[in-house]
């Protein structure tokens, strides 16, 4: 299993740099428009400015798509070190979004609805990921360690969930608004998300921990797994 760190991730440190240059976006239009209201006929104001902007937001589009495509491979592979690019770069796109969905009212519906059409996109990956190494915990195969130490399943959903805490508050947005129907905040919905994980964990070892011929052996092996998790 990936963890996340390296490998797709490494591809995806240009995302940080891509959220300010969208907030970079944003204040040029801005002066586009102050500089349009002082030299020209409102009624052209909506024709240039989506001129003005349709290259930027072109660029801007395309790449985004690399992007995309660099996330599809994670998916793939299951690197969910992505998930600690993609998180930071979600919370800078959203931040900036409906600020800039305001500068371009005059804009087509195209172009105005861009950067959250993206933003919308990238959460969808972001809950593949978190869904996927949720499905992986339930259904690893790893084998049993012989000594009844740590088992590689423990300590990589332990270093998962220490990894992705600095976003909880994104993630647990991210979760949040799958379901519409939701009515726990993004804490709760983070802490839900960390729990089921948990559990998973716990009945996945303890349905490895049966395979231990020796009771001592199953004791230690799961008082182990206790005693990691409680750290």
């Amino acid at each position: 299993m990936s963890k996340p760190q390296d490998a797709a991730a490494g591809e995806l440190d240009d995302m940080s740099p891509f959220g300010r240059r969208v907030k970079a976006l944003q204040m040029l239009i801005e002066a586009e428009l102050e500089l349009m209201r002082s030299t020209l006929p409102i009624e052209y104001h909506a024709t240039v400015l989506d001129i003005v902007v349709a290259p930027a937001l072109l660029d801007i589009g395309e790449e985004a798509a690399k992007f995309t495509g660099q996330l599809e491979k994670a998916l793939k592979v299951s690197e969910y070190g992505a998930l600690l690019k993609l998180c930071p770069c979600i919370d800078q796109l959203t931040r900036v979004s409906s600020n800039l969905m305001q500068t371009l009212h005059l804009a087509s519906d195209q172009h105005r609805g861009q950067i959250g059409r993206l933003v919308r996109e990238w959460e969808s990956k972001a809950i593949e990921l978190l869904d996927d190494f949720e499905d992986h915990v339930k259904s690893d195969q790893l084998s049993l360690p012989i000594d009844a130490t740590v088992h590689q399943l423990n300590a990589d959903t332990v270093h998962f969930i220490e990894s992705v805490e600095p976003y909880h508050d994104s993630i647990g947005q991210m979760i949040s608004r799958r379901d519409e129907r939701a009515t726990a905040s993004a804490t709760e919905s983070y802490v839900n998300y960390k729990q089921d994980l948990l559990g998973a964990l716990a009945m996945n070892l303890r349905n490895k921990a049966s395979d231990y011929k020796s009771q001592s052996t199953r004791c230690l092996f799961l008082m182990v797994r206790t005693s990691c998790n409680s750290r």
